[in-house]
Formats: C-alpha cells, structure tokens, sequence
C-alpha cells in the first residue's frame, strides 16, 4: 500500500521484490556514470529481465549507508520511513550502554536488540553498542550480549574522568574489554592513537583533532561546517542533517557527485567490511537510490529490490 501524503510504501521483507529492469538513468559505476541498464530480481542486482522501468532525467546511486544514527527513542516503523525519505538503505542504530540510566541501561539494548531481531521491514537495521569504557565490571555481561544480540559493530566511549587515550587507558583496561568481545567492528569515539590500533579499534568517530589513526567518521553537521577533509566516512549522529543533505551541499561547493556519494555509501561499505552493497554491480544487493538529475532531490529508495519510497509522480512507474 503507498502512502501518498509521505511517499512511504508500505511493504516488508515477505513482500516479494518485483523483477525491475530500470532504463535511462544515468548510473554510478564505482567513480563514474554511464548510460546503461541495470536489472533487479531477488533482492540482487542481475544482469538482464525484469518488467521495463523508464527513469530517463535520473541518476541512478547505491544505497546510503548510515554508520551512527541517534534516533533508538523511536519506534523502528517511524525511523524507517524517516530514513527511506532520506535514501537510506542501511543504518546502524546507536545504543549506549553506560551509567547514566534512561537510555543507557542494559535493558533497553536488549530492548532494542529484541525489536531489531523481529524487523521485517523494508531496510536493513543494525545496531551499534556505544559502551562507556570505565565500566570494567560489565565487560563479560557485554560480551555476551554482543554475541547473543549478533552485534557488529561497537564503539568505545571515552572515560569521562580523562582526556586522552593515554588517560583512559590508564583508567581502565580496554584490552580487557577487547579481549572478551568476539569479532567486531571497533571504533573510538573522539580519537585514536597507535597502540588503540594495534589492539583492533580500526574506526575514529567523531574526532575533536586530526589527524586521527583509523577509517574517519565525521557528522553530517561537522561537514557542513566545512571541517570534512580527513572524511572517509559521513554519518548522521545527532543533527537534523541526513547524509543525503550533505551530498547535495557538497555537490554545490564543487565536489563531483562520485566522491561526495562515496562517503556514504561505498566508503562505509568498506569499513564496516560488508562487501554486498555499497556498489551497483552483478550480484550486489539491489539497495539503490534514484535522484533527479536536475536538483538530486529524492526519485525513489529500493532496498533488496523492493521501492520502499516513491516520490508521488513516479508510483505508476515503479510500484506498478
């Protein structure tokens, strides 16, 4: 059913995805675009079939890729119609784990982690453990819940009580809390020096300095303001400004389209290590994006190959 006040359609992951064969767009290939045809069958990209679409005046992108959005205060339908508005295929949830109460208690990680596992909506939802690294006595209690809740990605919070990693490190003992982890994605928030490195944390988010050792991620905020440079990665966090915004903004100031949408899409790809989208390719996940060509204001979201937002003119086209 679609929504036509929001642009939202509503369908879920037991909808089956209708076999797509989308003309006329012009379409990003790794850091270029061409004209050509791409086909959609079962969730994949293919390369031929599928019910003739005409997406002349667009250009064609892989799915956003959001590594930090601060939204676990809302209901996962809402969030993800939020997100499909803005183009978001893939998002990491943040959920902290600390000592301050209200949304930090454990119970409402598993809360979240309950509700993630029953997800069957259209995009693809993930979680992101912030864990506050002072709280050494529930090192083990978050280890198991990493491996229960399948958790990949975790990011390290500063002890409050220290000002470098040198400080905190001397607080408490990360490595312990490394050590108890199965593998994972881990990342620092605010800085990272070698020896944080050395021990697996491979992402920096957020820095307040730069250089940083690691994979960057920058709020969507920090690159508006201009502080982008040492970017690998742009992520919502805290603001209003989605990475679709960005794209656009960075596009006006003269960055060609491929290197902006990189930030979002392919270059999260790469640091989160999930190699099956991120790029339009044969046997890639058929999460995409389609932009006017004019103004790159949002056409249409796919995720697995099912349109999950459609701007009101194009229903007929792609939901037909």
């Amino acid at each position: 059913m679609f929504d036509a006040l929001t642009g939202q359609l509503m369908t879920n992951a037991h909808h089956l995805a209708p076999d797509l064969r989308l003309n006329g767009a012009r379409v990003l290939l790794d850091d270029r675009f061409e004209d050509t045809s791409i086909s959609l069958s079962s969730g994949l990209i293919c390369r031929d079939g599928g019910r003739p679409v005409d997406l002349s005046g667009c250009v064609l992108l892989p799915g956003i890729i959001d590594l930090h959005i601060g939204a676990t205060d809302r209901p996962l339908p809402v969030l993800s119609a939020q997100l499909t508005a803005a183009g978001t295929t893939t998002a990491y949830l943040a959920q902290p784990w600390g000592w301050q109460g209200g949304a930090c208690i454990p119970d409402t990680a598993r809360t979240l982690a309950t509700a993630l596992a029953a997800w069957t909506g259209g995009i693809d939802l993930r979680m992101q453990l912030r864990v506050e690294v002072q709280m050494n006595a529930e090192f083990n209690a978050i280890a198991r819940f990493v491996r229960a809740a399948r958790v990949g990605y975790v990011m390290l919070l500063p002890n409050q009580r220290a000002h470098s990693s040198q400080g905190y490190m001397a607080n408490v003992s990360v490595a312990q809390l490394i050590a108890e982890l199965p593998p994972v994605r881990l990342g620092l928030h605010g800085a990272a020096d070698a020896a944080m490195r050395d021990m697996g944390v491979s992402i920096v988010e957020f820095p307040t300095d730069a250089p940083a050792n690691g994979d960057i991620v920058l709020s969507a905020a920090t690159v508006m303001q201009g502080r982008g440079a040492a970017c690998v990665v742009m992520a919502s966090g805290y603001d209003n400004h989605t990475p679709l915004d960005v794209v656009r903004h960075l596009v006006a100031q003269g960055m060609p389209l491929p290197q902006a949408w990189h930030l979002v899409s392919a270059g999260p790809a790469r640091v989160m290590g999930v190699a099956d989208r991120g790029q339009i390719a044969v046997g890639r996940r058929s999460d995409l994006v389609v932009l006017d060509q004019r103004d790159l204001s949002l056409v249409a979201t796919v995720a697995r190959g099912r349109p999950v937002w459609i701007r009101p003119d194009m229903v007929d086209r792609l939901a037909g």
